[in-house]
């Protein structure tokens, strides 16, 4: 009976893994039956290497079902498997792991290795043999003497506690049955928290919290999205049960989008080597590793995605993770979408609640608040139709804006609601429309105005200096860097930063551009310290990026980041109307930089200026006042214009007469010229269109409310 015990216990199997390392001419042959084995300069290694290139806890071999494989532990310099750097791979027999100048060979060895090896088949694995015959030996003359002594009764409980000793291996396997039991019990609480939860706010918080506590995740994030395609952050936080802040900058859009679009969840061990992900530039720019990410769905809608990720470690997601928030994400869906109906249900409560004792008043005054409203429109088209311009009130300053033209009011208009938020703005116009007055009215009007602005033109910097210029450089780091020097993204910190012509940029300025703005950090040149900043950006430019993103020379994901808000700026010929205003400030301009009388503009020559296109826009007129004031002697005649905005026989449609004017001022003058050319240019536009007005107001650059205004003030009819 003891024999037979004997053999039975020692019938576990042992899975021997045998190591031949191969370090500074060196060879010696390991065997190891553990089910991880670690390498690394550390002391505490199971095979030390020591090679300065290899980092403390470099890498690991572990033990699977059916398999094994190693796994880098994050190591400074890499490890490689055939002299392809891996993150994880399977091993096979013969495999070369090689770290630094150690080679670690796995099971086989070449020859030409295996001869420098001394008694290699023999030596280590002989030992293992003689310790296995020896323990053998020594329990069977143990279990002898025990069942002499105690007898069979004795003999089961000696068998019990060598059972429970040799089992050892085998408690890892119950501890993670216990470990998912406990899960699981976690879970279910969860669960029935989040459904008891009515407090929107409150329950994504939970929810988050819940399963970064599950699956041990760095970071987690619910996302939505609405009808525009904006991506909406219902909620953001990190293991540490804090808010991510800019948490538009933390994930990949792109795989986000993609589970929204096609409800099908992603899971991977390491983005950085997933051939699915190898397009994405988002998920090299922030090196993610380990990323899930689940469509909460309720029936077969999307209503949202889980976003859950560690930067810094790989394979942190397992298949248990997947399929225990498969099942967690459908119960937060109904969560979410229940606690949002009640939310909307309780507001519908509390409005009806608040209106029931107003229900018999409003019904006996309808009539005459129907009436009331009734003349109340009627006064109020009337003075739609006779306003003039510069009577609409804006809620911030834009005094050092020249011009109350309509285009102008929907740019103030689009301002008013930019300029209190923090959000980079992207501001688009031609050259010379006044793209850097913009800025500077966002600026000085927003909270950060008490701050530094600092505008830089990116189109003015040789590529070569562009980077110390933005980000400073420190002492020695190139050729005539003889101190450290703050960069501009420094200088603007706490402040605003306005990049100018960012288009002309290359990609590779780009890139660490985006880090910069996403982030929130940059790195001078020749520095090994990230310095954290505070900045408001803004940039602009002449060219459409996003032809530039199509043409592939300007990345899309800088535009992303860069486009938050857009805001175009019309070119001088959509808003006409401000032409009289901006001849008179830069005449006014001209007389107090020359200490010289103001000159007066001729009726002849402000006909042509109104009618020519100025393709360089507010800058082309400044700089033709500038020529017309320094040749003029008193008064701007058309004598004094250049060819291009006098050409011969006058503007179309007009005589070089004053008397072809009638009498008046100069401003009623203009004023009655504006008129009638508004007039042709709105006619030919409604023709075109064969009277579409939601149309022509698209083709002429002005909003629908503007051109309906203009039709009713020249009373313009179709059979006109």
């Amino acid at each position: 009976m003891a024999r037979n015990l004997c053999a039975q216990l020692l019938s576990h199997p042992t899975n021997m893994i045998r190591l031949i390392i191969v370090e500074n001419d060196v060879a010696e042959a390991r065997y190891f039956t553990s089910e991880r084995i670690t390498m690394g300069r550390d002391v505490g290694s199971s095979v030390r290497i020591a090679s300065k290139a290899a980092s403390r806890r470099h890498c690991q071999v572990e033990q699977l079902p059916g398999a094994v494989k190693v796994v880098d532990l994050n190591s400074q310099n890499g490890t490689r498997v055939n002299g392809q750097r891996v993150t994880q791979k399977k091993l096979k027999e013969g495999d070369r792991i090689e770290i630094g100048r150690a080679v670690i060979y796995f099971q086989e060895a070449p020859d030409e290795v295996l001869k420098i090896v001394p008694e290699l088949q023999d030596k280590n694995l002989d030992r293992l043999k003689r310790e296995r015959a020896d323990i053998e030996g020594r329990l069977a003359k143990f279990l002898e003497e025990a069942e002499q002594k105690l007898g069979p009764e004795g003999l089961r409980v000696v068998e019990r506690e060598t059972q429970t000793f040799l089992d050892e291996r085998e408690l890892s396997y119950y501890r993670k049955l216990e470990e998912r039991y406990s899960r699981l019990l976690k879970l279910q609480g969860i669960v029935a928290a989040i459904n008891s939860e009515r407090d929107p706010g409150k329950l994504m918080t939970l929810i988050l919290d819940a399963a970064i506590e599950i699956t041990s995740a760095e970071r987690g994030f619910l996302i939505t999205k609405d009808e525009q395609g904006e991506l909406h952050f219902s909620g953001a936080r990190n293991f540490d049960r804090e808010f991510v802040k800019k948490p538009i900058y933390k994930i990949s859009r792109s795989i986000a989008e993609q589970v929204m679009v096609s409800g099908d969840p992603v899971l991977t061990s390491d983005a950085q080597i997933d051939d699915r992900f190898s397009s994405y530039l988002s998920v090299a720019d922030l090196h993610l590793c380990s990323v899930l990410v689940l469509p909460i769905k309720v029936g077969t809608d999307v209503h949202g995605v889980f976003y859950l990720d560690n930067r810094f470690a790989h394979g942190v997601f397992s298949d248990e993770d997947f399929d225990i928030l498969i099942s967690f994400a459908q119960q937060a869906g109904i969560a979410m979408i229940t606690s949002r109906l009640i939310e909307e249900n309780i507001q519908r409560a509390r409005a009806l609640e608040a209106s029931k004792g107003d229900v018999d008043r409003l019904n006996q005054a309808l009539s005459q608040e129907v009436e009331r409203q009734k003349q109340e429109l009627e006064s109020l088209s009337e003075t739609a139709r006779t306003r003039t311009e510069g009577e609409r009130t804006f809620k911030f300053d834009y005094s050092r804006i020249i011009g109350r033209s309509p285009a102008m009011e929907e740019v103030f208009a689009l301002l008013d609601k930019v300029i209190p938020s923090d959000m980079p703005v992207l501001i688009q116009g031609a050259s010379g429309t006044g793209k850097e007055l913009i800025a500077r009215a966002i600026h000085d009007n927003s909270h950060r105005k008490n701050k530094n602005y600092v505008s830089e033109n990116c189109a003015a910097i040789p590529e070569s200096l562009l980077e110390s210029e933005l980000f400073g450089f420190k002492k020695g780091s190139f050729t005539g860097a003889d101190r450290d020097k703050s960069g501009l993204f420094l200088e603007a910190h706490l402040g605003t930063l306005f990049l100018d012509e960012i288009g002309d940029t290359s990609t590779q300025m780009q890139k660490k551009l985006l880090r910069a703005l996403q982030e929130g950090e940059i790195r001078p040149v020749g520095g090994k310290q990230v310095v954290n900043v505070d900045v408001r950006i803004i940039s602009a430019s002449n060219k459409d990026l996003r032809k530039l993103v199509e043409d592939g020379s300007f990345r899309e994901d800088l535009l992303y980041r860069l486009n938050v808000i857009t805001l175009k700026v019309p070119d001088l010929r959509d808003r006409k109307e401000d032409i009289p205003l901006l001849v008179d400030h830069f005449i006014e301009k001209m007389a107090v930089s020359t200490g010289k009388p103001k000159v007066r503009v001729s009726k002849e020559a402000m006909i042509f200026f109104l009618h020519h296109d100025w393709p360089g826009n507010v800058r082309e007129l400044e700089n033709e006042i500038q020529k017309a004031v320094t040749l003029s002697d008193g008064i701007i005649m058309p004598e004094v214009l250049s060819e291009g905005i006098r050409p011969k026989g006058g503007p179309p449609g007009t005589k070089t007469s004053t008397s072809a004017y009638g009498a008046g001022t100069m401003k009623e003058i203009v004023k009655r010229e504006v008129e009638r050319v508004e007039t042709e240019v709105i006619l030919d536009a409604l023709s075109k269109s064969k009277w579409n007005k939601s149309e022509t107001a698209r083709v002429l650059g002005v909003s629908r409310p503007t051109l309906d205004s203009k039709i009713s003030a020249y009373g313009l009819k179709r059979e006109d």
